[in-house]
């Protein structure tokens, strides 16, 4: 039987492909051997996804992807794994044997990254897998023909000539990125997170793990994004929550694991467990019980378990210098990347006069915004606090206030604006998507929280021209251009509230002021907080440590 015989074809079947894609192909770069269309062909029944769709652990794909199963080609008998290399020739065999990516519990390549929940043909199902089709006769290669560099595909009339002479093209799956969140809820880290997905399109496989069950982010992520949600774990110790993530691991064999913030250590220490998988952690604030103060605890866990991943991303300042003084992290693995915002979906406020009249607001009123999620360390009592301290001020007639955003907090605060009698003054308007709309309609913004490190809605608010005053906290301070930082107030302040109202009212009373100080903004985060410049900084960082995982 010649060399692309049924018995090579069997024998393959269930085989993943060993070789790592091409980065820059897979992150928007070149195009990977074999696939003119510039996208990795990957798949295998067992992956159970439709593209462009979120598909949640365990959930049946459209009939119409189980071809994807069948696309893998037969390889000549000196490129199928050690196994079949390798039987019944003396302990250096029975060792690679013992190490083999196809036997349970044999350590793979990182293109190994197939999803387990169906049956994957020729791998000991209890139930057949559907036929691998015959595969198109190779020619040999003769002559002054030769196979090309690796990684990189020949341009123009040789094209169609080095996918017919220079073997199967290359079918291994996109790399797949685990996000452990706290939870997946609409907040600065999750949003940043899901317009990354969409910059990184469908060169990347992603699933999000919510260690607290929520995922109402997920409705966020664009259909073009391959999106799987796993299911959350009963909530344990650190132990056993850690041995549980490592099972996950195991199981899943992510490209890279991407951890944020303090709720999700546990992921750290789970990935640093044998056989270990590269993490990238991500630290953007702190709880209201670290606010005031750091837990001796906390440092020490993080001083520890952060030395072992391959990254920690912070977006300001102020975290750099936690990272590098009191976490006494390596620099090497430190790594600041500022947020970044697109400041022409925000075009300048304008009053909006048709949102204005949906809301019952008066064309000419003062409007003064918020814009978060209503947590206790955003601190949206305080204000409303200092609305109401506002809305006193015979200087300033019937101002309102527009609160975006949803959170535990969302209860204690509209029942405390009913108490005020300011219902008709405050409009409670949860979350929106078309943040934009809004900002329009506003005339200043105002930052209440107790912690923040660079908050996202800031930079919006700034690119919509809008003037702040804020609490001086976290890099707020350095994020604002000078002819602000009169209007930041310390949040240690016994009349913290006051002092945001007393800001507020001298914008309330002077239109040029706005505008000057609206302008100033905008042309500071064009200068040096770019989205496009984040979404490369966040590329080079996953393709470098893909690169060095391979």
């Amino acid at each position: 039987m010649d060399r692309w015989g049924l018995r090579e074809r069997e024998a393959i079947a269930g085989r993943p492909d060993r070789d790592v894609p091409s980065l820059p192909g897979v992150l928007g770069g070149t195009t990977p051997p074999g696939d003119s269309d510039g996208r990795a062909r990957h798949g295998g029944a067992d992956e159970e996804r439709e593209t462009g769709s979120i598909r949640r652990f365990g959930e049946t794909a459209h009939p119409s992807d189980a071809w994807d199963g069948l696309k893998r080609t037969a390889l000549p008998h000196d490129e199928r794994g050690p196994e079949s290399n390798s039987r019944g020739r003396g302990k250096r065999a029975q060792r690679r044997r013992r190490c083999s990516p196809y036997r349970p519990g044999g350590r793979r390549t990182g293109a190994d990254l197939s999803f387990p929940s169906a049956p994957v043909p020729g791998r000991g199902n209890s139930s057949p897998g559907p036929s691998i089709p015959a595969p198109p006769i190779r020619p040999e290669i003769t002559g002054s023909e030769s196979r090309p560099p690796p990684g990189r595909v020949p341009a123009g009339p040789e094209a169609a000539s080095s996918k017919k002479n220079h073997g199967p093209p290359d079918l291994s799956p996109p790399p797949l990125l685990l996000h452990v969140f706290p939870t997946f809820v609409p907040g600065g880290a999750q949003m940043r997170t899901v317009r990354l997905m969409a910059e990184l399109g469908d060169g990347v496989r992603h699933a999000v793990l919510s260690l607290d069950g929520e995922q109402d982010a997920a409705s966020l992520v664009p259909d073009t994004v391959s999106l799987e949600l796993l299911p959350s774990f009963p909530k344990a110790g650190t132990l056993t929550t850690a041995r549980r993530l490592r099972a996950l691991f195991r199981e899943r064999r992510p490209d890279l694991v991407l951890t944020y913030n303090w709720g999700a250590l546990d992921a750290v220490l789970a990935a640093r467990l044998p056989p270990g998988f590269a993490t990238i952690h991500h630290e953007d604030g702190f709880g209201p019980d670290e606010a005031a103060g750091f837990k001796r605890r906390r440092v020490l866990a993080r001083r520890i378990a952060l030395r072992g991943v391959k990254a920690v991303v912070v977006p300001s300042h102020t975290l750099e210098e936690l990272a590098l003084d009191t976490w006494k992290l390596p620099a090497r693995i430190v790594r600041r990347i500022p947020n970044g915002v697109r400041t022409e979906r925000f075009p300048p406020a304008d009053g909006n006069a048709g949102l204005r009249s949906e809301l019952g607001i008066d064309a000419e009123a003062f409007v003064v915004g918020f814009v978060g999620h209503l947590r206790r360390e955003k601190n949206p009592m305080r204000f409303l606090e200092s609305f109401a301290l506002l809305a006193e001020q015979p200087s300033v007639p019937s101002p309102h206030a527009l609160v975006l955003g949803t959170g535990a907090e969302g209860a204690a605060l509209r029942e405390r604006t009913l108490a005020l009698g300011l219902s008709d003054r405050v409009h409670l308007v949860g979350h929106r998507e078309d943040t934009p709309r809004y900002y329009r309609a506003m005339d200043a913004f105002c930052i209440s929280s107790d912690t923040e490190q660079m908050p996202v809605a800031l930079l919006e608010a700034m690119s919509a021209e809008l003037p702040t005053v804020a609490t001086d906290v976290g890099d707020i301070r350095r994020i604002l251009p000078s002819s602000a930082s009169e209007y930041l107030v310390d949040p240690g302040e016994a009349k913290a509230a006051e002092l945001l109202a007393r800001g507020l009212a001298k914008l309330a009373s002077d239109r040029n002021l706005r505008a000057h100080l609206g302008r100033d903004n905008r042309a500071r985060v064009r200068e040096a907080y770019s989205f496009d410049a984040m979404v490369d900084a966040y590329r080079a960082l996953f393709e470098s440590s893909l690169q060095a995982r391979a």
